[in-house]
């Protein structure tokens, strides 16, 4: 609250009498205390514009950091990274084990090795591993949900 609204909620005006009085306006309390509640409702509407544009500020610097630059200094953004590619590296490894005939941990080193000597994410590569398997559809279902073979 600031001076001004402070002065105009605590005046108290003096007993209304017949006669007016020298400097009386012949206002009633009633239109000062409208007058001040006018004043703060203008006054919150500025502040509101101008939060509303420092919102919309810092929505564009954010949109303006990049991914890397995210990845740096956020561990939730890393964590969030980590998770939408761990199931490409583990269809990845399961990939690798079935073709080279080996077990989990030697799938993941075929594929840290393979990613250091090319100088490539480990992501990347595991993306383009899933992709060169040619997509299989799954045994065909008849309509109450069982295998579709004859008997």
């Amino acid at each position: 609250m600031t001076i001004r609204e402070a002065e105009l909620a605590t005046v108290t005006l003096p007993a209304q009498s017949a006669a007016p009085q020298p400097g009386d306006t012949g206002r009633a309390p009633e239109a000062d205390r409208l007058e001040a509640l006018s004043l703060r409702a203008q006054r919150a509407w500025r502040n509101a514009l101008v939060l509303r544009g420092r919102a919309q500020t810092i929505r564009a610097m954010r949109t303006q950091v990049s991914a890397k630059e995210l990845l740096n200094v956020s561990p939730l953004a890393r964590l969030h990274a980590r998770a939408a590619t761990m199931p490409v590296i583990e269809q990845a490894k399961g990939i690798l084990m079935a073709r080279q005939g080996c077990g989990e941990d030697e799938a993941f080193e075929l594929l840290r090795r393979a990613s250091q000597r090319s100088n490539t994410p480990i992501r990347v590569l595991a993306e383009k591993i899933v992709e060169s398997v040619p997509q299989r559809r799954g045994p065909s279902r008849s309509a109450n949900g069982s295998k579709g073979t004859r008997q």
